[in-house]
């Protein structure tokens, strides 16, 4: 996939410069320290459930990972160039609220990160739909080579604070297609999503912005 480069110090590169910052002091799957006060995890926002155990403790050890996979390719093509969906999911036993934070965001940015789609799909399976059914309707072979996909890694961890990147990547002709990659900081004893403003000491933004630019 190819790499995305960004000159202006954006929101999401301050995320990502987040989570590049806290991978190089990570040790993966490392012990977490001892669990805190529980909070209440986020709602759903209206994203499809998938059949999830209950959320468990942050474990002491190795989080356990399955993989979640979905392949589709336009009916009534034949060949390596018809237009395609390919999403490759790492999800993590225990922990359904991280589980379908990773699928909301994929599906965000499957469906063009919700700009000018109007109301976006609900499942991964309702954004391949969608793709397929565009390339459809181009005339002729205009949609060959049209491409679609998601993966979802995990990008380190360091206690009970786990970083997730999620990359997504789209062709619809033209010179070159469109990788974007966004980053989930995770909370796994509050299973809740981690902020920018949470994990930065009071009055220690300026030195949190010189870092990052100086990282990027």
């Amino acid at each position: 996939m190819p790499e995305r480069r960004c000159n202006v110090l954006s929101p999401w590169l301050r995320a990502g410069a987040l989570a590049a910052l806290l991978a190089l002091s990570a040790c993966d799957n490392g012990p977490e320290q001892p669990e805190g006060e529980k909070q209440p995890a986020p709602a759903d926002n209206g994203a499809a459930q998938q059949s999830e155990p209950p959320a468990t403790a942050a474990p002491e050890g190795k989080l356990e990972t399955r993989e979640e996979t979905l392949r589709r390719r336009a009916d009534n093509c034949s060949g390596d160039d018809c237009a395609k969906v390919a999403v490759d999911l790492k999800l993590y036993e225990g922990h359904p609220e991280l589980n379908q934070a990773v699928r909301r965001r994929m599906i965000r940015q499957l469906s063009g990160n919700g700009e000018d789609q109007g109301a976006p799909p609900k499942t991964l399976e309702e954004a391949a739909d969608r793709f397929l059914t565009t390339a459809a309707g181009i005339p002729g072979d205009g949609a060959r080579g049209w491409e679609l996909s998601g993966e979802s890694r995990q990008l380190g961890r360091w206690k009970d604070l786990l970083t997730v990147a999620i990359d997504s990547y789209e062709f619809t002709g033209g010179a070159h297609g469109l990788p974007v990659t966004r980053w989930l900081n995770w909370d796994l004893a509050a299973h809740r999503p981690v902020s920018l403003g949470q994990v930065i000491n009071p009055g220690q933004e300026d030195a949190f912005e010189a870092a990052a630019r100086r990282a990027h």
